[in-house]
């Protein structure tokens, strides 16, 4: 994202640049002020000169004219053989300007301009062997003295790139002139630029909102790429970031990543039987990226040699990835047409670039933007329509499993309270006494066992009633078994009356009840059985015509560092209790 960003922001600075250069210098400040093609009347020579004892070049300061031979323009003269330095020269006209300067450009790779004898510029590092790296394709801007007119200029140049000398157009004229041919000119790719790098980021924002939709990824890789290389080929950026090195590069290797996004772009369409070739074609253009950048960005190999294996790499993938849009024409897909169509434009610019680039038409200024950005804008119309008929699908699907949902939410809802109700019986059935509602032996001593660590942890005193009915036999013998569990309901709930809502209470079996007091000391849990005996004593117990008076023996123990567990406390709470029957029933006993 953030060579996303700086692009968007080289495009509208240098948009802002343009507006302010025609402010302050009109058009017709250039028509006043005209300038001088010097892509012409040239010389060379071959190789490099030797240098005086003040370290200025010999063929300067004494020249052989019988060396030089004539050239129509500085670049690639006839019989290079392996050669990588010639140096060019040419007379400049008897022209009079206010600040004049000399507009070239490109250089490959690298030179040092003389004036006479002079060093007026240097681009570029040359060594002791008079050779030198690889740093970018910049324009150059040289300033010349007020008294240039009929001076010689002399142009000193390395390169082990298949071109050698200057490249493109060669200009001589006011400073300002040339700012304002470089904002002219660069008008339309800065513009395309920015429309390239928004239809990137407005087709990542659909991607992302449907992750399915990998045509909108691969074009907004395609879009971001192409982005890259359209402001690498503009001449403003330079004024912005200067580091044409790092322009290089990352242009460079934008240029052979479009295969990338492109085959992927294609495979979303491709019949299954083809897509084989284009993942091998994706996945081996993008080890070449990598590999490219690795050797670039370690100086082991100049950037600059890398563009002829990047112009046949692209070459090929077009053919392919042409070829299988016209089998999916004959397959009958539509989309197919109007992709191979916009790829016919974009190939077009394409290999008119690379033939101009190589010499084989005379030099233009590069075009590519314009098939770039139909066929962009092409892509984009057909994702844009596929993404609305989805859309429209998803909303008439979305209705319908919205019904089916409210449907389903209404059943599964009746079903949870089934279940919920059928949860809280199993719960009441697993921890409750039928009879009583008490809670039952296990689920009684499942809480007092919590009690006790809850106690053990803040040294709070537990108490632990065992109370039993006295005499419970000889009702069972007498009344029969219904009376009996007729007398034991009407027990705990005279009993419940009385226990606190804190305490835990439960029927531990046949007439035997228990109630496990939190927080209760021994005299407080004394208090609390006397309560229960006076409430049992003072509430007989009444069914059809008979009345039993109902009492209960009941032992007592608190909590000791001794009782281990919830059974050791039961236990002695439980032998109080027979003390209390030992004792003649109805009454309270302590251990």
């Amino acid at each position: 994202m953030t060579l996303v960003f700086r692009a968007l922001v080289t495009s509208i600075l240098a948009m802002a640049m343009a507006c302010s250069v025609y402010a302050q210098h009109p058009i017709s400040t250039i028509i006043k002020q005209p300038s001088v093609d010097l892509s012409t009347e040239w010389q060379y020579r071959w190789g490099d000169s030797p240098l005086d004892s003040q370290g200025l070049p010999l063929w300067i300061t004494e020249p052989d004219e019988t060396a030089w031979r004539p050239i129509d323009f500085p670049s690639n003269p006839p019989g290079r053989q392996g050669r990588t330095n010639a140096w060019f020269k040419a007379q400049l006209p008897d022209n009079q300007w206010r600040d004049p300067a000399l507009y070239i450009y490109s250089i490959d790779l690298i030179a040092e301009f003389y004036l006479d004898n002079e060093l007026i510029y240097r681009y570029g590092t040359f060594d002791e062997n008079g050779q030198g790296r690889f740093i970018g394709w910049p324009w150059h801007i040289i300033l010349l003295p007020e008294d240039f007119a009929g001076r010689t200029l002399y142009v000193r140049t390395y390169s082990d790139y298949p071109d050698i000398g200057l490249w493109g157009e060669i200009i001589l004229g006011p400073h300002i002139v040339h700012l304002q041919r470089m904002v002219k000119a660069d008008a339309s790719s800065l513009f395309i630029g920015a429309m390239l790098i928004l239809v990137g980021l407005f087709s990542g924002i659909f991607w992302l909102a449907n992750r399915s939709m990998l045509t909108n990824l691969y074009l907004s890789m395609f879009a971001f790429c192409l982005a890259a290389v359209v402001l690498h080929q503009a001449q403003l950026k330079q004024l912005l970031f200067f580091a044409p090195l790092r322009w290089e590069i990352v242009g460079a290797l934008a240029y052979c990543a479009l295969v990338i996004p492109l085959a992927g772009y294609v495979e979303q369409f491709s019949g299954r039987g083809w897509r084989h070739s284009l993942v091998i074609l994706k996945w081996g253009v993008t080890a070449l990226v990598a590999v490219s950048a690795l050797l670039s960005i370690t100086d082991v190999v100049s950037i600059a040699n890398l563009y002829p294996v990047f112009d046949v790499t692209l070459v090929i993938s077009l053919l392919i990835i042409a070829a299988h849009v016209v089998h999916s024409i004959v397959q009958g897909n539509v989309q197919a047409r109007v992709v191979f169509a916009g790829l016919c434009i974009l190939g077009g610019f394409w290999f008119y670039d690379m033939a101009t680039a190589h010499g084989f038409l005379p030099w233009d200024r590069q075009r590519t933007e314009w098939g770039a950005l139909i066929f962009v804008l092409i892509l984009s119309v057909l994702s844009f329509r596929v993404f609305i008929n989805l859309q429209r699908q998803l909303i008439d699907l979305t209705q319908i499993l919205e019904a089916k949902v409210t449907e389903r939410t209404i059943e599964l809802a009746r079903r949870n309270d089934d279940l919920s109700h059928a949860n809280q019986q199993l719960h009441s059935l697993a921890t409750t006494d039928p009879l009583t509602e008490l809670y039952n032996r296990r689920h009684f001593f499942d809480c007092v066992a919590v009690e006790i660590k809850r106690t053990r942890r803040t040294n709070m005193p537990l108490s632990m009633l065992v109370m039993d009915a006295d005499n419970f036999k000889d009702i069972n013998d007498t009344y029969g078994h219904a009376t009996g569990d007729r007398v034991l309901q009407d027990a705990a709930s005279i009993c419940r009356s009385v226990v606190r809502d804190t305490d835990i209470f439960g029927r531990i079996g046949g007439e035997e009840f228990a109630v496990c007091l939190p927080e209760t000391d021994e005299l407080g849990a004394k208090g609390l059985a006397e309560r229960v005996l006076n409430a049992l004593r003072s509430t007989p117990i009444h069914f059809q015509d008979n009345t039993i008076n109902l009492t209960m023996s009941i032992g007592i123990a608190t909590l000791a560092v001794t009782d281990h567990d919830v059974d050791t406390l039961y236990q002695r709470a439980d032998a109080a209790m027979y003390d209390a029957k030992h004792h003649g029933r109805d009454g309270i006993a302590i251990r």
